[in-house]
């Protein structure tokens, strides 16, 4: 969800730069889709090409970064236009908002979730099998954070309509948050078929991507 709230901000952006700088005007869903194609590409190959790639990406942002705030420092007052903020949406959605500002804050909300399953996952391993751990790693601290987690989830979930600015009650205060729920549950049924139809497998999970079948 977060990666889709990139590629609403990703592709109106660089669609609206290009159109203005260099005449390359693209509807933002082409950018947008090419960068998820990459990304894809990405995904399947090693991790240690990933890394030279990643690595050769973020120094070319770095120095766009540097020359669009050199450049920003010797104009201020022209710099990127408005307009390229506010494509037309596919279907009638700007991707500014639906994909950019509602997939990422649904996405760091899903995340926060994330870290509370972490924490109680840790508290279970620990207690099965305490090992040499001292009871601050073992029970206090991710105790404290599996509080301090939960109670962020549930004032994200009372206030998800301030989060993504929709009225109280309507559709998207409440779909988002609960298919989180619907992909845990799933998630969870999906771990339960593995352990029992394919236990090699599950065995190897977490194990890393050199753990063979």
């Amino acid at each position: 969800m977060s990666s889709s709230g990139l590629y609403g901000m990703f592709g109106p952006t660089l669609s609206g730069y290009l159109a203005d700088k260099v005449g390359l005007d693209l509807p933002w869903w082409v950018w947008s889709l090419g960068a998820w194609l990459l990304v894809a590409a990405l995904g399947v190959l090693r991790v240690d090409l990933n890394g030279r790639v990643l690595g050769v990406l973020l120094s070319a942002e770095i120095l766009v970064l540097v020359v669009l705030s050199v450049a920003g420092l010797g104009d201020p007052a022209s710099g990127l236009p408005l307009t390229s903020l506010s494509p037309g949406g596919l279907f009638g959605w700007d991707p500014m908002v639906r994909l950019f500002f509602w997939g990422g804050t649904t996405g760091a909300f899903g995340v926060l979730c994330l870290l509370v399953a972490t924490s109680l996952a840790v508290l279970a391993f620990f207690a099965r099998a305490p090992r040499d751990e001292n009871a601050w790693h073992r029970l206090i601290a991710p105790a404290l954070a599996a509080v301090a987690l939960l109670a962020m989830v549930w004032t994200g979930l009372a206030n998800y309509a301030t989060l993504l600015g929709v009225p109280p009650g309507s559709t998207e205060s409440w779909a988002f948050p609960a298919a989180f729920g619907v992909a845990a549950v799933a998630g969870i049924l999906y771990g339960l078929w593995l352990r029992s139809a394919r236990p090699t497998v599950y065995q190897g999970i977490g194990l890393g991507a050199g753990t063979r079948e």
